[in-house]
């Protein structure tokens, strides 16, 4: 086979001219799947904690322990998908996937009955219980919401996501996600441009983001 300076454009093999030659002969099924693999990533993590659900309380824990709060990690995906061969565009489309699962390694399910952090915690009931997990497809705008939060008032930004389903708008906000503090927004903003090709707009005092 021949090598080629465009990636996307081979001769084939000779003798077999069932091959496409080009890069319109691949039907478009292919194309498209193609076309996926070649998208953009973006990847956010945040680490957070939350109470464990009091049903998951042992029943032999004292009550002055407490109700424990378990570490978990928030993690944002976003994908780009690329609809034409020249590069990204108003045709691309964003999937959108949140996660909050909690941290196996942390302190409440240490195994070790003689020490003071202890507490009896099953790991596979806690999670089971408590990991989040969603997903949303056919996003073509995000916006960072302005809020506060209720323990500590620091700025807040949550995450608005528009999506477009059968022609229509619908907007999805991802509950139990957030961005503490203006500069970490900042940053966060500066990456979704940079890495996503995303552009950036003030709308009624939001960030917003779209793909054209």
């Amino acid at each position: 086979m021949q090598t080629c300076a465009n990636p996307y454009l081979c001769t084939g093999v000779k003798g077999l001219n069932s091959f496409p030659n080009t890069w319109s002969e691949l039907p478009e099924d292919l194309q498209d799947k193609i076309l996926r693999k070649a998208g953009l990533r973006f990847v956010y993590e945040f680490q957070n904690e939350r109470k464990v659900p009091l049903e998951l309380r042992p029943p032999l824990l004292p009550e002055n322990r407490g109700e424990p709060w378990a570490s978990t990690t928030q993690r944002i995906v976003i994908k780009r998908s690329r609809h034409a061969i020249e590069g990204h565009g108003p045709r691309d489309v964003l999937t959108v996937s949140f996660s909050d699962c909690v941290d196996k390694d942390w302190w409440g399910f240490d195994t070790n009955r003689d020490t003071y952090n202890y507490l009896g915690y099953d790991t596979d009931a806690v999670c089971n219980a408590m990991d989040i997990k969603r997903s949303w497809t056919d996003v073509i705008k995000i916006r960072l919401v302005f809020g506060e939060t209720e323990w500590d008032m620091q700025h807040a930004f949550a995450l608005a996501l528009t999506r477009l389903i059968n022609g229509r708008e619908e907007v999805v906000v991802v509950r139990g996600f957030h961005i503490l503090g203006r500069a970490e927004k900042e940053a966060f903003a500066q990456r979704l441009g940079e890495e996503l090709h995303l552009r950036r707009r003030v709308v009624a005092g939001c960030d917003e983001f779209t793909v054209a």
